[in-house]
């Protein structure tokens, strides 16, 4: 980057589908794919599974991970096939589909500084089908400096015991303790002409990458409608990517994996671009 340059920061979120897809693991590679092609600086994925009784390879990020693990994978064929090096974390939320042990990701090409994954859901339980946490994750950026990233993947507006406002609420509480900008990414089982998001916009502490951006390939839904949890529903969005904070301007959005021939999974890849400040960012590596 020259000084000339505007710093850009670039974040990409995808639900996985849990390992529910045909052929997934050359889904996965896909992935990694698109990720080498696009070159996210932070990747916030939700429903990264691994099977509850596929082989321990060994512990990272404070979490035992198996062989099987999608952002294992990922990161895995991101260094071999591509010579990429990112940072990830991964975390365990709860068993999902009944055999898999289904969490949340972050990957970043820059360096994990300090991680915590709260849960969010008011049963705390990896037993619990829907119990929520949050991915958390401080992210030194070279040539932008610290920022922390969240992923998340939250209950649906009226689910009858772990409606979303609650889980945004505290979701919102915990991340009021880290450094700005914040960037929270993820499933958010909610519409975005529905209360859900004027929930999270009536804080006052949020900013829609979506509506900021303000440009044509701004995509109009993250979802084709009729999935697992939207049975019948029509296409729409329901995956966001928010800033907190004053330094990060959404200047595009796009989707990934939007088309029959693209689709790795039940949910397309929200890619989002940000002018960044570089008048008051910190220390970076």
């Amino acid at each position: 980057m020259t000084a000339t340059q505007e710093p850009r920061v670039r974040v990409l979120t995808l639900n996985l589908h849990c390992w529910q897809e045909s052929d997934a693991e050359a889904k996965l590679l896909r992935i990694a794919d698109a990720i080498a092609e696009f070159a996210p600086d932070i990747v916030c994925l939700q429903e990264v599974g691994q099977h509850g009784e596929a082989p321990i390879v060994g512990m990272h990020s404070g979490e035992t991970i198996r062989a099987d693990n999608a952002a294992l994978l990922i990161v895995e064929h991101l260094e071999r096939g591509h010579s990429l090096a990112y940072d990830w974390a991964w975390t365990f939320a709860h068993m999902g589909f009944g055999e898999w042990e289904e969490g949340l990701a972050i990957l970043t090409r820059g360096a994990l500084t300090r991680i915590d994954a709260p849960f969010v859901s008011s049963i705390p339980s990896h037993q619990q089908w829907n119990s929520r946490r949050l991915l958390i994750a401080e992210v030194d950026l070279q040539g932008f400096g610290v920022i922390t990233a969240a992923s998340a993947h939250f209950s649906w507006w009226d689910d009858p015991d772990e409606p979303f406002a609650p889980q945004f609420d505290r979701a919102d509480a915990a991340l009021g303790a880290w450094p700005e900008p914040v960037v929270l990414a993820g499933d958010f089982n909610v519409r975005d002409d529905g209360p859900g998001l004027a929930h999270i916009l009536a804080t006052g502490r949020w900013t829609d990458a979506h509506a900021q951006a303000l440009a044509p390939e701004v995509p109009s839904g993250t979802f084709p409608g009729n999935i697992a949890g939207w049975s019948g529903a029509e296409a729409g969005r329901i995956d966001y990517v928010l800033t907190n904070g004053s330094r990060l301007r959404a200047v595009s959005a796009r989707t990934l994996f939007d088309t029959e021939a693209t689709r790795v999974s039940d949910h397309f890849g929200l890619l989002v671009d940000f002018a960044a400040d570089r008048s008051s960012h910190g220390p970076s590596r």
